[in-house]
């Protein structure tokens, strides 16, 4: 009874077995915190390249196939990304509906544009040049600190939609 009544009242190390339950945890809900905040940058800077990429097409004087591949690039370096993929079509708006001119598809996985994002006639000037970019980032698996968020695998998609200025978006993109 002496030694089970020594053995109860001795606490060393039990501050050791519990930091030793608790440090992971804590870990986890740190690192995971840190894997939402990137994620959350990573989506808003999705968004800013496919606002720049769908400017500076839209107001292109002319188009080429090497635009379009200088565009996937830019996205790459400005999402930090390797997994894009980039979708760009231009289509025109008038009284009757909307007619699609063209549609270029790069990338690695497929990303689609959303046709809801085209604004009715009444919304734009008779007979308008749309240009809409979709443009799909997936972050790869070094991009996670923990696994937590691996697993579920997120892909952001940004839609951005420019009014064109130019006569180079009414014709197919030369090779």
């Amino acid at each position: 009874m002496a030694i089970e009544a020594k053995f109860n009242s001795c606490e060393k190390g039990a501050v050791m077995i519990e930091l030793a339950l608790f440090i992971p945890v804590l870990m986890l809900i740190l690192l995971g915190g840190a894997d939402l905040v990137r994620l959350v940058i990573l989506q808003n800077k999705t968004e800013a390249a496919a606002a720049v990429i769908a400017s500076s097409l839209a107001t292109a004087p002319a188009l080429e196939s090497t635009d379009f591949t200088s565009a996937l690039i830019l996205a790459k370096s400005l999402t930090n990304e390797e997994s894009v993929a980039i979708s760009i079509r231009a289509s025109r708006t008038s009284m009757n509906g909307h007619t699609q001119l063209w549609q270029q598809n790069l990338g690695e996985t497929a990303c689609s544009s959303n046709t809801a994002s085209l604004p009715s006639a009444a919304a734009t000037s008779a007979a308008a040049l749309n240009l809409d970019v979709a443009l799909c980032v997936t972050p790869t698996a070094d991009f996670y600190l923990s696994g937590l968020l691996a697993s579920a695998a997120p892909s952001f998609s940004a839609n951005v939609m420019a009014i064109g200025s130019s006569l180079a978006l009414r014709a197919t993109p030369e090779e």
